[in-house]
């Protein structure tokens, strides 16, 4: 029995796997439970936050495109008001004596 024992001591080790019982298994896989439940709700407001988040960035974005085309056609009028009247100042000045010319003040 002795010899038994020993041999069975050198070969491969042999786990003992405790059973748990049913209740106490039951407990685990229910805090299991309750912890993923946690992770799940704070996945639910953290993409809540960015969901919110990225509303308010595109409503900025929007805002901020509206008035850059706003301030682009301001701009090209404006261009092309003092073209206008460079042009106009420049057709005065040849044919009409300079003494008539009366420059008038545009503000933009």
């Amino acid at each position: 029995l002795k010899q038994l024992s020993s041999a069975s001591a050198t070969s491969a080790p042999i786990f003992a796997m405790k059973k748990t019982p049913r209740k106490h298994q039951g407990e685990r896989y229910r805090l299991k439970f309750r912890r993923l439940c946690r992770a799940a709700k704070v996945l639910v407001y953290e993409n809540a936050a960015l969901c919110d988040e990225i509303a308010r960035l595109e409503a900025k974005y929007l805002r901020v495109r509206e008035e850059r085309r706003f301030l682009l056609a301001r701009l090209l009028q404006a261009q092309a008001l003092t073209k206008y009247m460079v042009q106009s100042a420049v057709e005065v000045k040849t044919t009409v004596p300079p003494s008539s010319v009366h420059w008038v003040h545009v503000s933009l």
